[in-house]
């Protein structure tokens, strides 16, 4: 491990990186949650914290729009369990584009809603609503949080991106969800089980900002940013 000084800060980077100019320094390695609390501490205005997240965490409303299909689905007083099952993956600081970057993978999270509101989007015409019960049991997910300017860092200025496979259908969805008299309807809810691949990729894509931003405030730093 080698050292670089910057803005009277000391950093150290790893000799072994093919970046033999010390652009990606590693001030912490991954597994060092102490470390990386106290740098996040010391490069913000966030606090210092260790908590787990709840469990189940208790999220009023949340939307995904499934494009590919031409539907949405908005859960109200949605649960979300397995959030703690995380760990940092990647940390490291960007000398050239002044970034940092931090990724949690995400091992077993689950979501779940008695209330959860299915939008059939028509051509030329209002969508059709429907309701019942529906969940999610995601993948391994990692979430990539890359925040700007490492002498201020804020989380509400972050880029944040979420990759994630799977080859099974992971929703559980009541009957209710696919029942209308609508033909049209019900074909666009049939269609919904065979476009797993971008329909899972669109579910998770709005979820990282969720899960990452609960993780980061409530296990490394809080920086006061209200995730909703």
């Amino acid at each position: 491990m080698g050292l670089f000084e910057r803005n009277g800060h000391v950093f150290g980077f790893d000799e072994g990186n093919p970046d033999i100019h010390g652009e990606i320094l590693r001030p912490c390695q991954v597994y060092d949650t102490f470390c990386i609390r106290k740098f996040f501490a010391e490069h913000s205005e966030c606090k210092v914290s260790g908590r787990a997240v709840p469990d189940p965490l208790y999220r009023a409303e949340g939307s995904i729009n499934f494009a590919s299909n031409n539907m949405s689905n908005t859960q109200i007083t949605a649960d979300y369990g397995g959030l703690n099952n995380a760990r940092i993956s990647e940390f490291y600081i960007n000398n050239v584009t002044d970034n940092l970057v931090i990724a949690v993978t995400f091992d077993s999270v689950s979501k779940f809603s008695n209330n959860t509101y299915y939008k059939y989007y028509l051509r030329s015409r209002e969508p059709v609503v429907t309701r019942d019960f529906g969940g999610i049991q995601y993948g391994v997910l990692t979430v990539t949080v890359i925040i700007p300017h490492i002498h201020n860092l804020r989380l509400d200025r972050s880029e944040i991106y979420t990759y994630g496979d799977t080859n099974v259908f992971p929703f559980v969805l009541g009957p209710q969800i696919g029942t209308s008299t609508d033909p049209e309807v019900t074909s666009m809810y049939a269609r919904f089980f065979t476009n797993v691949p971008s329909e899972y990729q669109e579910e998770i894509s709005s979820q990282g900002n969720y899960f990452v931003g609960n993780y980061l405030q409530y296990n490394i730093c809080d920086f006061g940013v209200k995730v909703l």
